[in-house]
């Protein structure tokens, strides 16, 4: 990824999405799609674009399970755009409050803002999920996912949510008024090998694997920390952070779903940390599709390689069970 020239590179992958978006069947006509902005309390303040994709408001309909999804982009590109294919499947098959919000980015906002937004968005639907522009309700069912990117950040907030309240209060951050049931990860960037927990070094083999590979590479997930620069110790980085608070304090874990590819460098960010939570009772499901790489089930016309299942199926599935 050229990050040289931030602007042209977000255009680039913008015209790309909106491309993939063109290439997909009309919307189903029981749903509705539109962007709204929450002003999100952060110092300073930050308006949050947000696209929803939801069923159309019906008299009598019942409660609708929210879903947000953030895009994925080496926390420095994409726009929710990215996400509407999968956004839009999840509405219209689980019937469920699909939003693809904005969050903050490189190099305009430094570690940790990404993951900061990304949870004061969550805290903002927590609260306010059955306003009009949304019209959810959590109690059926509040799921945070994500690819790339964004599955970073979707670990690391449901880390942060199922390590409880006083994890959050002492990071400065509001806790969940409702709590997460659910969390969808696709390709989450959430080690650094100095990180790895001794015991796992000898099956976190990914990065060499797949050094040489085309496509996102070893290299490449270098490029991705030099110019993000996280405290790769801190709870916004990876949930190793938060892992000891998890399963204390009576706080009902989330469920996690990671969906890697075989071939993918980051595979075993994914497996390592999969183990870790479901060590700590945390109820947990992986699928490693075993002929793709760094690849996900978005709106980029950009097709996964892997059969049964295929991405679309495994996240359908995961989709299904983290909503179950």
């Amino acid at each position: 990824m050229d990050f040289t020239d931030i602007a042209a590179t977000r255009a680039g992958l913008h015209a790309f999405e909106l491309q993939g978006i063109d290439l997909l069947p009309p919307l189903d006509p029981a749903l509705e799609e539109f962007w709204t902005t929450v002003e999100l309390p952060l110092t300073p303040a930050w308006p949050c674009r947000c696209k929803v994709v939801r069923p159309r408001p019906a008299p009598g309909a019942a409660p609708r399970p929210l879903v947000v999804l953030f895009f994925g982009g080496a926390f420095a590109v994409g726009t929710p755009d990215m996400v509407t294919r999968p956004a839009r499947d999840v509405a219209a098959r689980l019937g469920a409050v699909v939003v693809a919000p904005d969050y903050q980015r490189r190099p305009e906002h430094a570690f940790p803002a990404p993951g900061h937004s990304a949870w004061a968005l969550l805290a903002h639907l927590a609260r306010r999920a059955a306003d009009p522009a949304f019209g959810a309700d959590p109690a059926r069912g509040f799921v945070v996912g994500g690819v790339s990117a964004g599955g970073s950040l979707a670990v690391v907030c449901g880390a942060l949510a199922a390590a409880g309240p006083p994890r959050a209060a002492a990071l400065g951050v509001e806790p969940l008024a409702a709590p997460l049931t659910g969390v969808f990860a696709n390709g989450p960037l959430l080690l650094a090998p100095e990180t790895v927990p001794g015991e796992f070094r000898a099956v976190f083999t990914s990065r060499d694997e797949n050094a040489g590979l085309e496509g996102f590479n070893n290299p490449q997930v270098d490029e991705v920390l030099a110019f993000y620069q996280p405290d790769v110790a801190s709870p916004w980085f990876s949930p190793l952070a938060v892992l000891d608070d998890i399963g204390t304090g009576g706080t009902v874990p989330p469920k996690f779903y990671f969906q890697v590819g075989r071939l993918d460098t980051l595979r075993d960010d994914a497996v390592v940390v999969e183990k870790l939570l479901a060590r700590k009772g945390v109820p947990t499901r992986i699928d490693v599709l075993p002929d793709d790489g760094h690849t996900a089930w978005v709106a980029l016309p950009v097709e996964s390689r892997s059969t049964n299942p295929t991405i679309e199926e495994a996240t359908m599935a995961g989709f299904e069970w983290l909503l179950s």
